[in-house]
């Protein structure tokens, strides 16, 4: 056999392993520090400028959406999406109108930015001390650096 012929199917060998046999690990590594990256970006936004507007909702659902995806594919929790609800507080009116608060569009805890995902009916009010306000409902990407916060109830 020629040198020259081995040589060079070595060459092809080690060129198709160098473009082809990245380590997949890798990839997931590098995905996730993307992704922490931009949830991390908009939780420094949202500290900023704390209203939600709609494009800003979608770009968190798509992120929420890419992180979900990740974590099925890779079946690693250091990143996930959770939902988690809150209740906006009544506003106390001496007037008997009792109104609800507004949900805040953000939620920012540790590692954690929450987006408001539905904002429910204020309820009448019924003259109970004991009645809630209106329900809101955020999804929360955790980028795992700290220690997720404990889920209500739990």
């Amino acid at each position: 056999m020629d040198v020259r012929w081995i040589t060079a199917a070595m060459v092809v060998a080690l060129a198709t392993c160098v473009t082809g046999c990245k380590p997949k690990g890798g990839d997931d590594e590098s995905q996730r520090q993307a992704l922490a990256q931009q949830a991390d970006a908009y939780k420094r936004d949202a500290a900023q400028t704390p209203a939600l507007t709609p494009a800003r909702k979608a770009e968190l659902q798509k992120l929420a959406a890419n992180v979900r995806a990740w974590q099925a594919r890779t079946k690693r929790d250091d990143l996930r999406v959770t939902e988690d609800s809150h209740t906006a507080q009544r506003i106390n009116d001496t007037g008997g109108g009792g109104g609800c608060e507004d949900c805040p569009g953000y939620r920012i805890d540790g590692d954690r930015i929450c987006f408001l995902e539905h904002e429910g009916e204020c309820p009448a009010d019924d003259g109970s001390d004991l009645q809630l306000g209106r329900v809101c409902v955020y999804s929360c990407i955790w980028i795992g650096a700290d220690p997720q916060p404990a889920r209500k109830g739990s």
